[in-house]
């Protein structure tokens, strides 16, 4: 006899444009974010997040540790788990042809940055 564990903390039913998961951002072996259907990148928790506002499809949110993730909806097929969503690392985003699409994607804290034109004589 098998006995199912529910792992999955909600199963949150999305809107109808949500989108979907593409890829996972990993750092060092651990999922950092998600790439959306729309080109968007998202930290772990931005992800959850959006799942809880039913922007994001076929997602359950678990709990290990504390910790908040996305897991895939359980349909008899591994082909659509998020494990085997292909895996992007930050330097990917960077280090490759399309990296001007990629680079208006991400913001940059630039408060302590001098204004452009100021820059200090060396």
């Amino acid at each position: 006899m098998h006995h199912i564990i529910d792992t999955n903390k909600e199963i949150p039913q999305p809107h109808s444009n949500a989108l979907d998961i593409v890829a996972l951002v990993k750092d060092s072996g651990r999922v950092t974010g998600y790439e959306l259907s729309d080109g968007r990148v998202v930290t772990r928790d931005e992800g959850v997040e959006m799942a809880r506002d039913r922007m994001i499809k076929d997602v359950a949110i678990a709990e290990n540790k504390g910790t908040e993730y996305l897991r895939s909806l359980p349909d008899n097929s591994d082909t659509n788990n998020i494990g085997n969503l292909p895996v992007r690392t930050m330097d990917s985003f960077f280090m490759n042809d399309d990296w001007d699409e990629d680079w208006e994607n991400w913001e940059f804290d630039m408060t302590n940055e001098l204004p452009y034109g100021d820059l200090p004589y060396v």
